[in-house]
């Protein structure tokens, strides 16, 4: 490795420096938990971090979202400088301008630039809706048949995630079998650090424009805010009608970053 970039070997200084900035880094604080912090490499130079994760979902994800412009430019450079050493093939969360400057690496299957968004507090939220059901890993196929009838704007899932109860649906109105209508759940949460990011916001496409997705994360945000002090999530820039939702309902905006799928030139 080029000098000056060291492996982090403790969680404890990660968590120091995410901590200073927690509606930036939900992502990168729940990270630093098990069973993810023993199956990734965390990669330092700085203030400037690049962590390679195994979460699951069978391809290596690259977490390196900074804070402010200067460690976008550390980061960047720390990019660039770890090219050689990065997986082949891997999903990327970073500073705006990553595919560009790793361009003589990698080629970009697609790019999307991205917004943090984080809720201060719960006093624009709807009350909660009697209709959302809390959803745990019995439901799975519920969801995945859910999945399949949309691209979902927040598509990372593992049926994992449903196990810790944070997952609420709608069902369709009359169904017989308990048909999910619409979905909200959580990408991570970590109480030990006090931070969640809401994700796999989904609603069937003949189910749209009933408000569904409104009651959902209205409901979800309430019950994040009572049990860690940090709630966000990630929006792709593009995406008008759900920053216009999740602005209405009190999120603000925190840092944009950029999104892509990186293959490595051969």
């Amino acid at each position: 490795m080029s000098t000056g970039i060291r492996v982090a070997e403790d969680p404890a200084e990660l968590a120091s420096l995410y901590g200073r900035h927690p509606q930036v880094h939900p992502y990168g604080l729940a990270d630093l938990d098990e069973p993810y912090w023993s199956r990734s490499t965390w990669y330092r130079r700085g203030d400037a971090v690049v962590a390679v994760l195994d979460l699951g979902s069978g391809e290596p994800v690259l977490y390196a979202i900074a804070h402010d412009p200067a460690t976008d430019a550390a980061t960047l450079e720390l990019l660039v400088d770890l090219g050689p050493d990065l997986p082949d093939h891997l999903v990327i969360t970073g500073p705006i301008g990553l595919a560009r400057h790793l361009a003589g690496t990698f080629a970009a299957d697609w790019v999307i630039p991205h917004v943090k968004l984080h809720l201060p507090d719960g006093g624009r939220l709807d009350p909660p809706d009697p209709r959302v059901r809390w959803l745990d890993r019995g439901d799975e196929a519920r969801v995945v048949a859910l999945r399949a009838h949309g691209e979902d704007a927040s598509a990372f899932f593992v049926p994992e995630l449903l196990e810790g109860g944070w997952y609420g649906g709608i069902e369709v109105d009359g169904t017989t079998d308990g048909e999910l209508a619409a979905v909200a759940g959580v990408h991570v949460i970590s109480e030990r650090h006090g931070v969640a990011a809401l994700g796999n916001v989904l609603t069937r496409p003949d189910q749209r424009r009933r408000g569904l997705a409104r009651a959902l994360v209205s409901t979800l945000s309430a019950r994040l805010l009572a049990t860690v002090p940090t709630v966000g999530l990630n929006v792709g820039v593009d995406n008008a009608g759900a920053r216009g939702l999740y602005e209405d309902l009190g999120f603000l905006p925190v840092v944009t970053y950029e999104e892509a799928e990186l293959r490595r030139l051969h």
